[in-house]
């Protein structure tokens, strides 16, 4: 990846690696019109992007599989059974045997057996896997843990670039965006409508309803029906036949419908 090239796989200095991880992220939200404080997981997954992470450990992870079907005559190899890194003057460096054994820990996936794959494209593979099924798992922990990711738990759409980013980032998408990842500039949308302040009354919308969450503003709040014409329209999500469908769901089905990545 371009923004790594050049740059340490093993040990690399973590005040850079945040900032690498912090250059991607500012790319992705600005492809999508995001604040800042979107989700990162989220952002990811709609743009189909995996961590840096993943593609560092993987390449860790391919060292190490070339390096174990090495001939014993070629000079790595010779260097590592030499256990170079017991050298006792000056500064003790870090094997990469080392390393690589906690980038197994964090992949579920045998590690004998992983290394005993024929070719190194299927190992390839087999990691590429690994590392997606790490990253999906902590975005459903992720949308778990945090209220303003309900939604896109709700969605279980999962990794990958969505087919509703295809075409122009109109404005109807770019809602569309923040209603799904949980942008916390919604907020300061809605703020327009409240009357009480937030300390007093945090989650109240000021229709009646007892909270203003996504799933509230989306499928059934009366202060957002111009809103709600715009990218329900816009988006062509719910098409004519099924209207009657449609307000027959529940308020969740109701949202799920909406902001699906069907353009």
């Amino acid at each position: 990846m371009p923004l790594e090239y050049a740059g340490e796989v093993w040990k690399g200095n973590k005040k850079v690696v945040k900032e690498l991880e912090a250059a991607q992220m500012k790319a992705a939200k600005t492809i999508l019109g995001c604040s800042r404080r979107t989700s990162n997981a989220a952002v990811r997954a709609e743009l189909g992007i995996q961590s840096l992470r993943s593609g560092r450990d993987a390449r860790k992870l391919t060292w190490q599989y070339r390096m174990c079907g090495m001939g014993e005559e070629r000079l790595l190899r010779i260097v590592w059974e030499a256990k170079w890194a017991n050298k006792k003057r000056g500064r003790q460096p870090t094997e990469w045997v080392k390393v690589v054994e906690d980038v197994w820990k964090g992949l579920d996936i045998d590690e004998d057996e992983t290394l005993e794959t024929e070719g190194l494209q299927g190992f390839k593979e087999k990691i590429s896997v690994a590392c997606a099924e790490r990253e999906e798992q902590n975005l459903w922990k992720e949308s778990k843990d945090k209220e303003g990711l309900k939604v896109y738990g709700m969605l279980k759409e999962g990794i990958g670039f969505k087919d509703y980013l295809h075409g122009p980032m109109d404005a109807g998408t770019k809602l569309k965006v923040k209603f799904r990842t949980g942008d916390i500039g919604l907020r300061e949308r809605r703020r327009r409508h409240r009357t009480v302040d937030e300390e007093d009354d945090e989650f109240k919308c000021d229709c009646g309803f007892e909270c203003e969450d996504r799933v509230h503003v989306v499928a059934e709040c009366p202060l957002y029906k111009k809103e709600r014409e715009v990218y329900v329209t816009e988006l062509g999500k719910i098409d004519r036949p099924y209207r009657e469908m449609f307000e027959a769901w529940n308020r969740e089905e109701r949202t799920v419908a909406v902001l699906g990545q069907r353009r």
